[in-house]
């Protein structure tokens, strides 16, 4: 056979991908490159969170975060509580706050710490090395 007789689809192309990304080069935590390929999440930023102040007594009320590199399984968090978040796109994550979530939160003297969470997909446990986190921090008003 010769480089004539070679006829590639969607399948081998893939499979020739993985095959190429099986070599690695480790370059520290903050990358892991496989061939061409990166394993890496970036870790979220948040711009702004809206409103940024809420009446407690006027629940349920939308909470949007905006900011980047969102991923779809990013996650709101408020403290160390994890809220059931809407993926909208890379830039914009929303929550529906209800009284019973705002129940099960912290709250220090009327402020809500709120930042974005995503976990990172590197799986190769051999280096340790994680990807993704936390976005910073910002607060919300509860009157």
């Amino acid at each position: 056979m010769n480089h004539r007789d070679l006829h590639f689809n969607a399948s081998s192309v893939s499979a020739i991908l993985l095959v190429g990304c099986a070599s690695f080069l480790f370059c520290g935590c903050d990358s892991v490159f496989i061939g061409g390929c990166t394993l890496s999440t970036p870790v979220p930023k948040v711009d702004s969170v809206t409103p940024s102040q809420i009446d407690s007594q006027n629940l349920p009320v939308t909470i949007t975060v905006i900011g980047s590199d969102f991923q779809t399984w990013s996650k709101i968090q408020w403290g160390s509580t994890s809220l059931p978040t809407t993926f909208v796109d890379s830039r914009h994550l929303s929550v529906l706050l209800t009284p019973e979530i705002l129940n099960s939160v912290t709250i220090n003297n009327g402020t809500g710490s709120i930042f974005v969470f995503t976990a990172g997909q590197t799986t190769n446990t051999n280096f340790s090395c994680a990807d993704g986190g936390s976005s910073s921090t910002f607060f919300i008003f509860i009157n």
